[in-house]
């Protein structure tokens, strides 16, 4: 007679059974841990590559808006002897041979954000007056800048031409910054004088004055009363200053 298998004839077997089913369910769940799927990699890459991409638009699109202040017709006066730096690293840009530095888009982004204080034209004397006045602004700005330039040069690689070389571009760059902060410091001490002759009630002298504001802002006379308008912060403390006699030096 056959015999006909019943499991709890077997109750050892049984149980081995199961452990094995459990074991291989428990190794497959740890490879699962350890070894991460193929899809999940590939999403994982994607990400990265998305990172990359997002951050050189970052970059491009910074640089894109600092060349647009400084160059061009529509360039703000105050910032065109910042434009052959922001030039050179546009050019930097192409010429990577790896993806950009997340330093290197940030920084850039600073920057655009930082100089968009003087894209309208009733901001400029204004703003001027904060570069020559904010050291801790400006150090800042410029600090992130030149950070920005030795990333994006080691990005570029090995270069023949002078000016996308490290040094080469971060001496081109300190001699804009220095040309930029010579013409905020005109205006500062023309801003200056232009308060002076206010309370003095020079009138012939004022005009002469703000005629050449002006001229170094590039804007109209309705656009030069908005300018003053929002120098308050400023206009006091000069006044002290000139009360002083601090500013008498700036004033012969």
């Amino acid at each position: 007679r056959t015999a006909t298998y019943q499991p709890e004839q077997f109750p050892q077997k049984r149980e081995n059974a199961e452990s094995f089913t459990k074991m291989v369910k428990m190794r497959t769940w740890l490879k699962g841990l350890v070894r991460p799927s193929e899809e999940a990699k590939r999403k994982k890459d994607a990400s990265s590559t998305g990172q990359r991409e997002n951050r050189v638009d970052e970059a491009y699109t910074a640089c894109t808006t600092l060349l647009q202040l400084s160059c061009g017709n529509q360039a703000s006066p105050l910032f065109r002897p910042l434009g052959g730096s922001w030039s050179i690293i546009y050019e930097g840009l192409d010429r990577r041979t790896g993806p950009t530095s997340s330093l290197v888009a940030a920084a850039l982004h600073a920057a655009a954000e930082f100089v968009q204080g003087a894209k309208a034209p009733d901001l400029r004397l204004q703003f001027a007056l904060l570069v020559h006045t904010d050291e801790a602004a400006m150090s800042r700005f410029v600090r992130d800048v030149e950070g920005a330039i030795v990333c994006l040069c080691k990005d570029i690689g090995p270069s023949t031409e002078p000016l996308l070389t490290e040094e080469g571009l971060l001496n081109q760059w300190r001699s804009d910054i220095e040309a930029f902060r010579r013409r905020c410091k005109e205006i500062w001490e023309l801003y200056m004088y232009f308060v002076f002759l206010d309370v003095k009630g020079d009138w012939a002298l004022l005009r002469m004055v703000s005629r050449q504001l002006m001229n170094l802002l590039e804007v109209s006379a309705s656009s030069f009363a908005a300018n003053l308008s929002l120098t308050g912060p400023w206009a006091q403390p000069a006044q002290q200053m000139l009360a002083q006699g601090m500013g008498q030096m700036l004033l012969q």
